[in-house]
């Protein structure tokens, strides 16, 4: 996704993380899984909303199974 997309250039709100699992919608069957990084622990609701219909594996810190 173009990083111009969200206000940082990476997923931080719900509002974000709809676009962002748009975007997973759109492309989907195109990736394996996803990597999520939280360089800064911030807040992972955005992160949760992203990724919640991904379908695909997530690594990530402290993911619950």
């Amino acid at each position: 996704m173009d990083a111009g997309i969200t206000r940082h250039g990476a997923v931080e709100t719900p509002a974000e993380g709809a676009i962002y699992a748009k975007f997973l919608k759109e492309h989907e069957g195109e990736f394996g899984g996803v990597i999520l990084s939280l360089p800064n622990f911030g807040d992972e609701t955005g992160a949760a909303a992203a990724l919640q219909d991904a379908g695909v594996p997530i690594l990530g810190p402290g993911l619950p199974r």
